[in-house]
C-alpha cells in the first residue's frame, strides 16, 4: 500500500494530542469489533442458541475483543478428535479486514483534519 504524502501525513500524526489519537483509536476499535461482531454472528454455524445470542464485544483502551461466555465455544471454532471445525470468529474477522481497513483510515482522517 501507498500513501501519497506519507510525511505529511506523519508529522500530523506526531502533532495529534494524546487525547486526540486516544478517541480515535477508540472509535477505530469500537467500529472494527462491531463489523466483526455482526459478521461473527452472520457466520456462526447454529441459527438459534446460546453461542449466537451471547455473542458480544468489549473495547478497551488499546485492543477489543469479540467472542462469547460460552464454554463450547472453542470446540466449535477449532474442532475436536470428533467434530469438524466450524470457524465463524477467525473468518469474521478476515472477511472484514478490508472495510475495517477503511473505516480506519477513514477516522484517522476526521480525527486529523482536526489537528
Amino acid at each position: 500500500m501507498r500513501i501519497k504524502g506519507k510525511k505529511q501525513l506523519e508529522r500530523k500524526l506526531r502533532n495529534m494530542s494524546d487525547v486526540a489519537k486516544h478517541q480515535a483509536t477508540q472509535e477505530v476499535l469500537y467500529s472494527a469489533a462491531a463489523v466483526v461482531h455482526g459478521q461473527a454472528v452472520n457466520l456462526c454455524p447454529v441459527r438459534d442458541g446460546d453461542l449466537k445470542i451471547s455473542l458480544d464485544f468489549e473495547v478497551h483502551s488499546d485492543y477489543a475483543e469479540v467472542g462469547t461466555p460460552v464454554e463450547y465455544a472453542p470446540f466449535v471454532e477449532l474442532g475436536t478428535a470428533r467434530m469438524s471445525a466450524q470457524p465463524y470468529l477467525r473468518p469474521a474477522l478476515d472477511e472484514q479486514a478490508s472495510q475495517i481497513q477503511r473505516l480506519a483510515g477513514d477516522i484517522y482522517m476526521k480525527h486529523l483534519r482536526g489537528v
